[in-house]
């Protein structure tokens, strides 16, 4: 009867150590990779910018002068059929507007009397 019982006694603290070990290995920080790494993952060329530094546009148009420059980037290229514009080495440029804030002209009444 005893050996029953402390056979029984040892299962459940080997089952208790097997689980603490189990959770500790499967919550253990992974090695992730560097964030150098990760940049120049995505720094990656695509097909787009060579396309679009060879002179032609993604859609297949032309790329030609806008005869206006950037300060950011320098002379601009824009496609002759989609409009999209382009770097003179071959990136993407997306302009952003700023929306306009119209502002109402708030009229006085004249007093009723």
């Amino acid at each position: 009867m005893h050996y029953a019982l402390a056979i029984t006694f040892l299962v459940i603290v080997a089952a208790a150590f097997g689980a603490v070990a189990f959770a500790r290995r499967e919550n253990r920080p992974e090695a992730r990779p560097s964030f150098a790494a990760a940049t120049r993952a995505l720094r990656r060329r695509s097909p787009l910018v060579v396309a679009a530094a060879s002179g032609e546009c993604a859609c297949g148009g032309v790329l030609g002068p806008t005869g206006t420059e950037s300060r950011k980037y320098g002379p601009v290229l824009t496609c002759a059929s989609c409009g999209s514009n382009w770097t003179e080495d071959g990136r993407r440029i997306v302009f952003r507007r700023r929306p306009r804030v119209e502002r109402r002209v708030r009229r006085l009444r004249k007093p009723v009397g």
